[in-house]
């Protein structure tokens, strides 16, 4: 029989009998994921019928957690991406997903094309593309030019000086890139179906997300965005609870809008207990 450590045991005992949310800090080497499973496991021999919605930074790492919870009835793993394809496929029934190898555009310079017209040089359609992709998924909520300026200026979407001397500014790239957001949530595109920011984007901006599930784990969630933390939360059945897991010390996905202080900013924002740093009494991922 493995001997848990007195951290994981109190992790158990948390997720097994505790009624608030959790977040557990999971340094290096602590043995995180084999925590995860026992515990997901525990909770449901304590609550039978209840689900259970494991959140995975990506496909990869939803597949290896699957193979873990084999003949485990009431869990799903999902990465949250795939979780908000599946809330946008019950609104916009028959949509698809954009084919870049054979749709002869992708969706988010169908948008740009939309709102910039003829009239817009090549050289800023191609930063209004970036740019609204960037923010549908990672500022979905936003409404306004000004709210997408620091996007801009940190992920290279601003104008080069000989552009900017034409007017072609900063500001005018993120008011075009605020109408293609406002146009992606308005209209469902049969042409060219959605795309990978659409499935944070549109359960996001639209309010489209309704609870049900009883109880919701956030793997790596140093590397989550805010928008795909509201996805996790919004999934949470009333009264249900949330346990989120990250190494606030290993973010690596900042670049594409990752809230490295994703734990930190949840424990305050669902007044939940923390965790002491889980320990491993011996190997596992």
């Amino acid at each position: 029989m493995r001997t848990w450590s007195t951290q994981q045991d109190g992790i158990f005992t948390f997720f097994v009998d505790a009624d608030g949310h959790l977040v557990v800090r999971a340094r290096a080497g602590t043995g995180k994921t084999t925590t995860i499973v026992e515990a997901v496991k525990r909770y449901l021999v304590a609550h039978p019928g209840k689900l259970v919605v494991v959140c995975a930074f990506n496909k990869r790492i939803a597949d290896e957690l699957t193979t873990r919870f084999v003949g485990c009835a009431g869990v799903q793993v999902k990465t949250l991406h795939a979780i908000g394809w599946s809330i946008v496929r019950r609104w916009w029934q028959g949509v698809r997903i954009n084919d870049k190898k054979k749709d002869p555009i992708t969706r988010a310079d169908d948008l740009t094309n939309r709102v910039c017209g003829q009239k817009v040089p090549d050289e800023i359609t191609k930063l209004v593309s970036r740019l609204h992709t960037l923010a549908r998924e990672t500022m979905p909520l936003a409404t306004r030019a000004d709210q997408l300026i620091d996007l801009a200026e940190s992920h290279e979407c601003m104008p080069s000086d000989e552009w900017m001397e034409e007017g072609w500014t900063t500001e005018r790239v993120a008011e075009y890139a605020v109408q293609a957001m406002d146009l992606a949530a308005r209209e469902k595109p049969i042409a060219t179906g959605i795309d990978f920011a659409d499935q944070i984007f549109l359960p996001v901006r639209n309010g489209w997300i309704n609870g049900w599930a009883d109880l919701v784990v956030v793997d790596e969630a140093q590397d989550m965005t805010l928008a795909q933390l509201i996805i996790a939360r919004g999934i949470l059945r009333k009264g249900g609870r949330m346990i989120v897991v990250g190494d606030d010390r290993q973010a690596i996905y900042g670049f594409r809008g990752a809230d490295s202080g994703s734990p930190a900013r949840l424990k305050a924002e669902l007044a939940a207990a923390r965790a002491p740093r889980a320990a491993s009494a011996g190997s596992g991922g």
